[in-house]
């Protein structure tokens, strides 16, 4: 490791203690993590679930929307699918209650297989004839208005699964830098929400899709990789809140013993797929953590899915 990159460690994990008992940011949206399938205890283990809930607050800062409830009843009845995130299967769970501004992620852990670390997506659902449209409509829309049709311009998902792989070796802690050898949860995790987000998984995305190519107000044209659902690989951007060139974390993967935060392109395809997004004042310690692992990481690649 270079001079440089000592200098910049030491002066990051400097920054850890000195910023941190000062971030204090009102959080907007809530996520929900659920660990009912998570029958493996993967999310148990403190730092696995301290990186977990670490992603959700890292979104909840930064995303405003104001998310209807979900409030089944009488006859306003409905079932959520998904994936089983312990096991790939189908799942589904009958009159879930979603409260407003949250999102409800199923996680869980399993072998995911050849080099794909993470994985993960919005749930479908199903709603009775006899519901109300109203009721119908909440569960559709969240209140986010058109969100489902060919012109889609919102995105209000009830929540999704979210599935990390079991036999990577992950660095967990989200206020020291990720080691040579080892891949990042916390990269990770932000990446898989962002599909949950919508990220080449909602009709707000694909309607700004053309082939390989996203053409958002905010986001701009950029090249996408064949599957639709990813920046093409080794897109770059600037760090959001707090500059310094990164790959964008929402290209389709992620280096050992680095650590890729959301960029200002990753979160202007928030806002093209329909999220109100806010800088945080003063970003967390991670953030000053991550700086620094862009600019001092290397290694082989590792693919994160939709």
């Amino acid at each position: 490791m270079n001079q440089l990159c000592k200098l910049l460690i030491k002066y990051c994990v400097l920054l850890i203690f000195v910023i941190l008992p000062l971030t204090q940011v009102r959080a907007d949206l809530q996520l929900q993590f659920d660990t009912t399938y998570d029958t493996n205890g993967f999310f148990s283990q403190s730092a696995n679930q301290a990186a977990l809930l670490a992603a959700g607050s890292y979104f909840g800062q930064r995303i405003t929307d104001s998310l209807s409830a979900i409030s089944p009843g009488g006859p306003n009845s409905w079932t959520v699918n998904f994936d089983n995130p312990q096991t790939g299967s189908n799942a589904s769970i009958a009159n879930l209650s979603v409260p407003a501004d949250t999102l409800v992620i199923f996680v869980g852990a399993r072998d995911l297989g050849g080099s794909t670390v993470g994985q993960a997506g919005p749930g479908g659902w199903n709603v009775p004839g006899s519901a109300s449209p109203a009721f119908a409509n909440t569960v559709e829309t969240r209140g986010q208005g058109d969100t489902r049709s060919p012109d889609a311009v919102d995105f209000g998902p009830w929540g999704g699964f979210l599935s990390l792989d079991v036999d990577t070796t992950w660095h967990t802690d989200v206020n020291s830098l990720p080691a040579s050898g080892t891949v990042d949860m916390f990269s990770v995790l932000l990446h898989e929400i962002g599909h949950i987000l919508g990220f080449g998984t909602s009709d707000s995305w694909n309607e700004q899709v053309s082939g390989t190519t996203f053409s958002g107000a905010n986001a701009g044209t950029q090249t996408l990789t064949a599957d639709g659902a990813h920046w093409q690989n080794g897109t770059m951007s600037t760090v959001f809140e707090l500059g310094g060139a990164q790959e964008a974390a929402m290209d389709p993967s992620i280096d050992f013993g680095s650590r890729k935060l959301f960029t200002n392109l990753d979160m202007a395809g928030l806002q093209d797929i329909g999220w109100q997004v806010q800088a945080v004042p003063e970003p967390s310690s991670m953030l000053f953590v991550g700086l620094c692992v862009g600019l001092c990481a290397v290694g082989r690649r590792f693919v994160c899915s939709s």
